[in-house]
């Protein structure tokens, strides 16, 4: 292994236990002699966090602490002087990386110059000791793929990146490893765009800018499901994730419509040619992850037969169109109602009771 050449952005926010979890999975890494330093930042004025770095004594760890705290969205920057390293890992507090995960990545970057950055596939879990299971990002990287995970690596051009990025994020945050201008130019670009919520959307976007992006696919990070996740404040819950998740696609669509024409051309392609089975499973993939309205911005303004992805076979008694017209328009209108007026206020519920017991 050559001199250490890789800093790893920590940033954490009141997370105590999970930061060590997150700090543990960097201790163990095969590649650790390339982590150059290990920047946790805490953005808050609590405490707890440095107590936690402590108990890495054999790590290099640079321990920092905003004050006053900033934005999710700005914080990186708050630490961009510390990570001057030619080679940028992230890792949220909430996660955690298996062993070989950063000395894969580093291996695809170091054997292709072209290659700007590097994520992996997720398995989402509880917690280290909790069920685990495939999440819809490994479905859309799939597709950016081609279908095709056969290779140990992958890697996607601007076009297949906006594919995996369109019908929803497609690639995780805590998996990417990249080269440092390309990773500040994505994260600089981010916060110039101001989007709060699902910016791991444009993220890869804007690296792609840069050169190829490579993509491991056997899984080899874990994301932890819990109700205090970013993605579940009260804000971005009250706003609705469809409706900011359109206005993502929306973006998308006028800055880059070259890219969004060729990655819908190719999702048309895939879609007719996957057998009836893989169709089935994927269709399921698309009806539980993206409703209305992004469901309409991606058929009506970017041009996507979703509809392509159902099964071919009509087993309904209903004519042809009957059946298509009503695959069409009542999964968005019925994931509207359950999803936004269910599953949303519910996670509210449980925000709220889980803070009264605190």
């Amino acid at each position: 292994m050559s001199s250490p050449n890789v800093s790893v952005m920590l940033c954490t926010y009141k997370r105590p236990d999970m930061l060590r979890e997150a700090l543990q999975s960097v201790r163990q890494q095969t590649a650790l002699s390339a982590i150059a330093k290990i920047v946790v930042s805490e953005n808050s004025l609590y405490e707890e966090s440095r107590s936690i770095c402590a108990e890495f004594e054999d790590l290099p760890i640079v321990y920092v602490q905003q004050r006053p705290p900033v934005s999710a969205l700005a914080h990186p920057i708050a630490i961009r002087y510390l990570l001057d390293t030619p080679i940028i890992a992230i890792l949220h507090d909430d996660d955690w990386w298996t062993p070989g995960h950063l000395e894969s990545s580093l291996d695809v970057l170091s054997s292709n110059d072209a290659c700007v950055a590097v994520y992996s596939s997720i398995l989402e879990s509880f917690g280290p000791q909790g069920y685990a299971w495939l999440s819809q990002v490994y479905y859309f990287a799939w597709l950016a793929a081609g279908c095709d995970f056969s290779a140990p690596v992958v890697f996607l051009d601007p076009e297949s990146v906006m594919l995996g990025c369109l019908l929803n994020a497609g690639f995780h945050y805590s998996t990417v490893v990249g080269r440092n201008e390309a990773m500040w130019d994505a994260c600089l670009r981010n916060i110039s765009r101001g989007n709060t919520f699902d910016n791991d959307r444009t993220f890869p976007v804007f690296l792609s800018q840069h050169g190829t992006v490579g993509y491991v696919t056997k899984p080899d990070v874990y994301v932890r499901q819990h109700p205090f996740r970013d993605a579940w404040s009260a804000e971005h819950l009250s706003r609705g994730h469809m409706e900011m998740a359109s206005e993502t696609t929306r973006w998308l669509l006028a800055k880059y419509p070259r890219e969004v024409s060729i990655a819908t051309a190719k999702f048309k392609q895939l879609a007719y040619r996957l057998d009836s089975a893989s169709a089935e499973k994927f269709w399921r993939v698309l009806r539980q992850s993206t409703f209305e309205p992004q469901w309409s911005t991606l058929v009506r303004e970017c041009g996507f037969e979703l509809t392509a992805m159902k099964r071919p076979l009509n087993h309904s008694l209903l004519p042809r169109w009957a059946n298509d017209f009503i695959n069409a328009f009542c999964p968005p209108i019925l994931y509207q109602w359950a999803m936004r007026n269910m599953w949303e206020r519910l996670m509210l519920q449980k925000k709220k009771k889980l803070k009264s017991q605190m």
